[in-house]
C-alpha cells in the first residue's frame, strides 16, 4: 500500500469519534443544502420576445433581417 494511504488509515483508526463527528457535520450539511436547494419542476417554456423601435415599415424589416437561401433545389427563407 501507499504509505500516504496507511497514514491516512492509521489517522482514522487511531481518532474515530472525530471520523463519525466529521461524517455527521457532512450528512446535516448535505440534508441542509438539499431541503433549500431550489429546484424547477416545470421550466420556463415561453418563447423569448424581442421589442425593438424602428423607423422603417414592418415589410420593409422583415425583408432587412431576412434573406432567401436555396437548400436542395428549394427556395427558403431564412433568418440572417
Amino acid at each position: 500500500m501507499n504509505k500516504s494511504l496507511r497514514k491516512i488509515l492509521a489517522f482514522s483508526l487511531k481518532n474515530k469519534y472525530f471520523i463519525y463527528f466529521a461524517t455527521v457535520i457532512m450528512v446535516i450539511y448535505g440534508v441542509i443544502t438539499f431541503i433549500n436547494m431550489p429546484i424547477e419542476a416545470f421550466p420556463d417554456v415561453t418563447n423569448t420576445e424581442i421589442s425593438t423601435s424602428t423607423f422603417f415599415s414592418s415589410r420593409r424589416l422583415e425583408r432587412f433581417k431576412t434573406a432567401p437561401s436555396s437548400r436542395n433545389g428549394r427556395e427558403e427563407v431564412r433568418k440572417k
